[in-house]
């Protein structure tokens, strides 16, 4: 038995409470998959044309995102992404990866059960030769992300509160930016599982506040270019079905650190983290 939505009119337009026949998310992964800010959810993009911009300012590293989306057949998503990761005084430029994706939905949300869905992610690296003048170890320019994510909304005191469980097999090296897998001694170029996961309370209709974590892959840990977990708080607002903003807390923890011309930057990253996107 399907749930129908509850007396919140804007949330069909979000995390669409996820009990409408076609559940859709309000926010788009920097990666280009619907979901959460760092997360891919089980919910799906909009059937209309989604695009998206991300951007993400660490003060020592900044990243854009711009992504593309839709979903057909009710069923299955798909999605394009481009980050740019600005280097700044690591002194390699700007470094590109191109995010294609794919995302089934193999459960719909019900009372008792959450949506249920299954992604892809083929990712390619396209400064495969900044990588080499710096050094890093990595293995492979192009990798593939496989996930399950399930994702529920519960009532508690009175609101909806949405959450995500997503696990997810990578061997990409932030995001993919420095490469896939890695090579040398202590290093690691096998796949991993890694958990992530998403909570947000629906304030209003139209306002969600929430927090987000993400395990990462240590492929690098003989050679000093340590990856920490990822987490945010965000608050994502939508005023329509057709636009939202979020904004949010992001903590990006080391991100190549040891080869800082500075000896500073690198170290426990967080700052701003900002997206709008449209559908139409």
């Amino acid at each position: 038995m399907t749930i129908k939505t509850p007396v919140l009119p804007g949330l069909a337009l979000c995390a669409s409470l996820a009990f409408a026949p076609l559940a859709h998310a309000a926010v788009t992964e920097v990666e280009g998959a619907a979901g959460g800010g760092i997360v891919p959810w089980a919910l799906l993009a909009p059937s209309t044309p989604t695009a998206s911009f991300t951007y993400v300012n660490t003060g020592d590293y900044s990243l854009t995102s711009l992504g593309v989306s839709g979903t057909v057949f009710k069923r299955l998503e798909l999605s394009y992404a481009r980050q740019a990761f600005n280097t700044e005084s690591v002194g390699l430029g700007t470094i590109n990866v191109d995010t294609f994706g794919a995302k089934v939905k193999l459960l719909d949300m019900s009372a008792m059960l959450p949506q249920v869905a299954v992604g892809v992610m083929y990712k390619v690296n396209e400064d495969r030769g900044k990588l080499v003048a710096g050094g890093v170890p990595f293995r492979d320019d192009t990798g593939v992300d496989t996930y399950v994510a399930a994702t529920k909304v519960l009532k508690v005191a009175g609101k909806n509160v949405l959450v995500d469980a997503t696990v997810r097999m990578t061997k990409a090296n932030q995001l993919g930016i420095l490469g896939f897998g890695a090579t040398g001694a202590g290093n690691s170029n096998a796949y991993s599982a890694n958990f992530e996961g998403s909570a947000g309370l629906f304030v209003t209709a139209h306002t969600i506040v929430g927090a987000e974590y993400r395990m990462k892959p240590d492929n690098f840990a003989g050679s000093g270019l340590k990856e920490n977990d990822w987490w945010d708080v965000f608050f994502a607002y939508i005023p329509n079905p057709h636009f939202s903003v979020t904004a949010a807390y992001a903590n990006l923890g080391d991100i190549v650190q040891p080869v800082c011309n500075s000896g500073k930057c690198g170290a426990r990253e967080k700052g701003l983290y900002l997206q709008v996107q449209a559908n139409y």
